[in-house]
């Protein structure tokens, strides 16, 4: 019994120690800044950005001394359109918009499970009327006036 409290504590300790190791590893090197998209704004219009990069509602700036930023656009408007009515330069945002890079496609769990199923509320309820109206067996005579 002592040797297995013992070997428990043992393995324990090795975890911790290997998990401390990862960690130290795998702490990002440089702090990812968080900016508003006023600041951004103010940014392009000094020409400080390099490349933005659009996920979903995320933005992934980098500026042109290779530092990183992040901010969140407006889920309701395209990016540009946010841009100009924060007032940026036209002309500034067009050297930036060559510079955007391509939108993320979500893939993996969030694309194949957030949406839901296949068929929604909707489709049953449809399904459910058109039963009413025709029948299950067929409803023959209003299949052939066109209504099923």
């Amino acid at each position: 019994m002592r040797n297995l409290i013992k070997n428990i504590i043992i393995i324990l300790l090795v975890f911790f120690v290997i998990s401390g190791i990862v960690m130290v590893y795998n702490t990002p090197v440089q702090k990812v800044n968080n900016v508003t998209l006023n600041e951004l704004a103010n940014q392009i219009n000094d020409q400080k950005v390099k490349d933005i990069q659009v996920e979903g509602e995320k933005l992934n700036i980098t500026l042109t001394d290779d530092t990183k930023e992040i901010s969140r656009k407006e889920a309701e408007s395209s990016l540009s359109e946010s841009l100009k009515n924060y007032g940026v330069d036209p002309e500034k945002l067009r050297s930036v918009s060559d510079a955007l890079g391509p939108t993320r496609k979500q893939s993996g769990y969030v694309f194949w499970h957030v949406p839901g199923p296949p068929y929604s509320a909707q489709g049953k309820r449809q399904e459910k009327n058109h039963f009413r109206r025709c029948g299950r067996s067929g409803g023959s005579q209003r299949r052939a006036q066109g209504n099923c």
